[in-house]
């Protein structure tokens, strides 16, 4: 068994991860290292976490996390707080749900490669176009900005209400 302690305001931490891993309590960043398909936690904190070439789970939970998939089709779920979500290359799906907050998309594929995963929501209530992002509005505190993104290019097809 493997196991990471680290005590409270005990600097940033990281850990390099070879299999399925989550976080230990305190614990900020984790870099997925194998080529395997692999799922990764978070915790409380914000965390950073890293995928591989795989494809990866990276669930953030709670505070502003940065969760970045690279290669592979990867899921990537933000969890409570502001977070910003990279899928990297291939067919990702980044997921949200009622009172995640406000979380931002870096590289939403158009393409139809990506989707949107909602729950909680049975649509969105506004589209908005805010410079060259689009903020996809569900309530006056849960939305996603899609940076890059116009909103005249968004269709149905982007999103999967479950």
């Amino acid at each position: 068994m493997t196991k990471t302690i680290e005590a409270t305001n005990g600097g940033v931490d990281e850990t390099h991860a070879y299999t399925n891993w989550t976080l230990a309590e305190n614990v900020e960043n984790l870099f997925l290292r194998s080529a395997a398909n692999l799922a990764a936690k978070g915790n409380g904190l914000a965390n950073t976490m890293v995928g591989n070439g795989a494809a990866n789970t990276l669930e953030g939970l709670g505070g502003a996390d940065r969760l970045d998939g690279r290669g592979g089709s990867d899921r990537l779920v933000g969890g409570l707080g502001a977070d910003i979500l990279t899928g990297g290359t291939g067919n990702d799906s980044f997921v949200f749900a009622a009172g995640h907050g406000h979380d931002t998309i870096t590289d939403f594929d158009l393409s139809g490669d990506d989707l949107l995963e909602i729950s909680g929501y049975q649509r969105y209530s506004e589209l908005r176009q805010v410079g060259s992002d689009t903020l996809v509005v569900f309530s006056d505190s849960d939305m996603l900005s899609l940076n890059g993104v116009l909103v005249a290019s968004v269709s149905n097809s982007d999103f999967l209400f479950v």
